[in-house]
């Protein structure tokens, strides 16, 4: 089961702002703070500017299919 397809996250840049993360996860401004806090999604500070690497994502939506055993 795929979550995205290659299309859909190929749009996106290699380097995602939270604004991204909210469009391809379906999420909230706070939800997607609260990830990048946990250390869910891997991120890096720049200034006042958050910046994620797409891999990141991948890496996350991955952990949760395993998690859900699929």
């Amino acid at each position: 089961m795929n979550f995205l397809s290659d299309e859909e996250l190929k749009s996106y840049p290699d380097v995602l702002e939270v604004g991204h993360i909210k469009e391809i996860l379906k999420i909230g401004k706070d939800l997607a703070y609260q990830l990048i806090k946990e250390n869910k999604i891997k991120s890096l500070r720049i200034g006042r500017k958050t910046i994620i690497a797409k891999s990141s994502v991948i890496d996350y939506l991955n952990t949760l299919y395993a998690a859900k055993g699929e």
